[in-house]
């Protein structure tokens, strides 16, 4: 049987309100009630006017753009930042438990960050990324998608995007030795351009 309130509760509820306000007011109950048949403004020695004013202001931010369009774009970016600094190595990162290893290329990297997520197993080199998740047109990049150089001039590279304007943007990477291991650059950048990237949305 389905809880609720009764009739019995709701007039009494009613009646109730109607003394209570008549009190507040400074007016008898016979005018409450006829106030309240007519839709009349309330009077009464007691009733102070209230102006509320509801003011609009457009956001500041695109609310999708900012948090990613992709499923699991919060948690893959809520993850990145605990990887910071991560050395590179070269081939690093490859394996069935791609964290564990003490330093980490590119794809090695994403690899350990997408595990941690729980959403790959193990890891992928750049041209598996090129694959994984399902494919999204670069003006629909967003936070969170993954960014795909698959060979080409500059070779192989992948990095997660933070941040989506324009032509570029910013994403967390790991490019190289001597690049301050894993952190946020731009993109896109020397001869990795935007019209040869791959985005995928895991």
């Amino acid at each position: 049987m389905a809880k609720g309130v009764s009739g019995i509760g709701v007039t009494a509820a009613t009646v109730g309100g109607i003394f209570l306000w008549s009190g507040i007011k400074g007016a008898s109950v016979t005018d409450t009630i006829r106030e309240l048949i007519t839709g009349q403004q309330p009077t009464g020695n007691k009733v102070n006017p209230i102006d509320a004013k509801v003011t609009t202001q457009a956001p500041t931010t695109n609310f999708t753009t900012a948090l990613g369009e992709g499923k699991y774009a919060s948690q893959i970016l809520q993850v990145c930042p605990e990887h910071k600094g991560d050395p590179y190595c070269f081939g690093g990162g490859h394996s069935r438990a791609p964290c564990a290893s003490r330093c980490k290329d590119c794809s090695g990297t994403v690899s350990c960050v997408l595990n941690q997520v729980g959403i790959l197993s193990g890891s992928l080199a750049t041209g598996g990324f090129a694959k994984y998740g399902s494919g999204v047109s670069y003006g629909q990049r967003s936070p969170g998608d993954l960014i795909v150089w698959n060979g080409g001039p500059g070779g192989g590279h992948i990095g997660i995007i933070v941040t989506a304007s324009g032509n570029g943007g910013t994403m967390w990477n790991n490019q190289c030795s001597g690049c301050g291991g894993f952190k946020i650059s731009k993109y896109p950048y020397g001869s990795r351009s935007a019209a040869s990237a791959i985005v995928r949305r895991p």
